[in-house]
């Protein structure tokens, strides 16, 4: 599976294919989370500018710099993920508090 991009002006899902892609979401957060390159790489011990060599790309050693710039795609791929999965959770719930509240407002416009 390739990295998800994101889709500006994309169509929107019922809640059956946001419900698939929460699922497909979340799997795919779960293996990149889980992956040796994030748990192996460790840049707090750094010095600033170490660092800021490696975010400008003008880092000497080709090994670190090319580690470094795929732990900030997957970093940058889990955002989008995180992103996602809370745009669907919050979308899902409050279609069920609105399902909720319609069925407790016509509870109460019964008639005896």
């Amino acid at each position: 599976m390739g990295s998800i991009e994101p889709n500006i002006g994309a169509p929107t899902y019922n809640r059956a294919k946001r419900r698939e892609l929460l699922k497909v979401l979340q799997r795919r957060r779960s293996i990149l989370l889980n992956s040796k390159l994030i748990a192996d790489k460790s840049y707090q011990q750094l010095s600033q500018e170490e660092f800021t060599e490696l975010q400008e790309g003008k880092c000497t050693e080709a090994e670190r710099q090319a580690g470094f710039n795929k732990v900030r795609k997957i970093l940058g791929e889990l955002f989008f993920i995180d992103t996602k999965i809370n745009e669907i959770t919050v979308d899902l719930s409050n279609k069920y508090k609105k399902q909720n509240a319609r069925k407790t407002t016509s509870n109460k416009d019964a008639r005896p």
